[in-house]
């Protein structure tokens, strides 16, 4: 399958490109629904003989004609709806019905809303997604609105959900966009909002940018089964109440009220918490572009990248974290252990002070705990090239009074301070720490760095913001394994002399 077929749904005989879910069927209507993630990495959904189709356009659809489609279907031949109103209208509670919006089209001051519905189950959850060719299906939503919800005006419904390949723009808060206002800059307006309880959530390839609170996922508690996988998140940010906790936490993520199953897979975070050019909307300690909440299960964190953030993520509830790579955060991440687990294999580059006030700050991991600590693995990091004027923080922390803690085989170059805090009663050892970066000699290109990566691999000018305009633009249709975590990781891991292994 060629990953330019990813979004492809071939329905008949006809080959019919354009449907976020790929299958095969000799007679559709007789194939249950099913997840499963295909070996390119996507989530893969086919429909069932309970599933209607509605389809969404802006550009060709008319509200007075559209009307469900049973599956397999020619897009050609049914009239879709004009607005999301009046095609979620036909959704139906319990059902895996699908709401695709037309890719290429446009929805100003329109918004999904809040969801009134469940999905049948976990494998045939209610879809939201898209068909056609061309970009991602963009939702600009004006002042004050969310781009898509499950709040207690529906009660508890709201679960059993798959949001797959759609775009939130708050463009009205986008200081670049001629709409913007500055009251609107002030609020913070939600883009994906989810209150109700959860036993099924996919989050996929979808991109949310310029909202105070990109994507906010708080049910009540006791809910499972969340999968954040490949999405952009970035440019969150208030310009209200700095300094304040917690009613201006203006973060990329946040997520908290689970018991169990949190996924975060190749999602790319970036710049969350603060504006360069917007008055007020600093960088403060409240502000990250993802605070997994204590308290929760431990998170399974894989691939992912965190760059430009406020003043550095939270990865309160621990678990298994590998593979990621931090550019540019006053602190990587904060990551509790209080579950054991393991962080290893991630990449830390050029932690810095606070961005816009300068604020002392640049440290790698903090590890800190809520609970007991029953072991933590912390091994095979590279944590080089602090940036900071502060000339005490880090690049691994470990609070007073944790033990239980192995820390082997980790890089630290170039560094202000390596290893520090409560260092008694855990067990450290085998690792490579060059606070000067003096030692070159010893790997044999130890300066590489994500600006390098673009300039010797990608062949751009050699920025990190260049870097990040590439890998933002990533979807299903046009994706590209060197513009993930993975690739920079493993270009940054061959300047230490370490055998790349982690490629997938």
């Amino acid at each position: 399958m060629r990953l330019s077929d990813c979004y492809s749904f071939h329905m008949d005989k006809r080959n019919l490109i354009g449907l976020f879910v790929i299958g095969i069927f000799a007679d559709p209507l007789a194939v249950s629904a099913a997840i499963s993630q295909n070996s390119n990495g996507w989530t893969d959904i086919t429909p069932s003989s309970y599933t209607k189709i509605i389809y969404v356009s802006s550009s060709t659809g008319n509200d007075s004609t559209c009307a469900p489609a049973s599956p397999p279907v020619n897009p050609a031949g049914v009239t879709p709806c004009k607005t999301i109103r009046r095609g979620k209208s036909f959704m139906r509670d319990g059902y895996p019905d699908w709401l695709l919006l037309k890719k290429g089209d446009t929805w100003t001051n329109e918004a999904i809303g809040d969801i009134c519905i469940n999905g049948r189950s976990g494998k045939e959850p209610a879809l939201f997604s898209s068909y056609g060719t061309g970009a991602r299906p963009l939702i600009k939503t004006g002042s004050g609105q969310t781009g898509f919800s499950t709040t207690w005006k529906c009660g508890t419904k709201g679960d059993k959900l798959a949001v797959v390949g759609l775009e939130f723009y708050a463009y009205t808060r986008d200081p670049a966009n001629p709409a913007f206002s500055s009251t609107d800059a002030a609020g913070l307006p939600v883009g994906m909002l989810f209150l109700t309880p959860i036993s099924y959530l996919l989050l996929e390839d979808n991109k949310v940018t310029f909202y105070g609170q990109n994507v906010m996922i708080e049910p009540p508690g006791n809910s499972s089964n969340a999968y954040i996988r490949r999405n952009i998140v970035a440019n969150a940010y208030t310009s209200s109440g700095a300094g304040s906790c917690c009613d201006y936490m203006s973060t990329g993520l946040y997520i908290v009220g689970f018991k169990s199953g949190i996924t975060f897979f190749e999602n790319l975070f970036d710049h969350n918490g603060w504006n360069d050019t917007v008055p007020g909307a600093i960088a403060d300690v409240f502000r990250h572009n993802y605070y997994i909440k204590e308290g929760g299960p431990p998170a399974s964190f894989i691939g992912n990248m965190s760059t430009n953030d406020a003043s550095g993520a939270q990865g309160r509830t621990g678990g298994t974290f590998t593979n990621n790579l931090y550019v540019k955060d006053p602190i990587a991440t904060n990551y509790n252990i209080s579950h054991g687990g393991s962080f290893s294999n991630n990449v830390i580059l050029n932690s810095n002070d606070l961005p816009r006030d300068g604020a002392c700050r640049g440290a790698g991991i903090g590890f800190n705990s809520g609970g007991a600590s029953p072991g933590t693995q912390v091994s095979g990091n590279i944590i080089a090239h602090q940036t900071s004027s502060c000339t005490d923080l880090p690049a691994i922390d470990i609070q007073s009074g944790l033990t239980g803690i192995t820390i082997t085989n980790n890089i630290i170059y170039q560094w202000k301070t390596g290893i520090s805090g409560s260092l008694a009663g855990n067990t450290i050892n085998n690792n490579d720490i060059d606070l000067a970066g003096a030692n070159t000699a010893h790997y044999s290109d130890p300066n590489r760095t994500v600006e390098t990566y673009d300039r010797d691999v990608l062949g751009g000018p050699g920025t990190l913001a260049h870097f990040l305009s590439l890998a933002k633009n990533q979807s299903r249709d046009n994706w590209n394994s060197a513009l993930t975590a993975a690739a920079v990781n493993d270009y940054i891991r061959e300047g230490f002399g370490i055998k790349v292994e982690f490629r997938r």
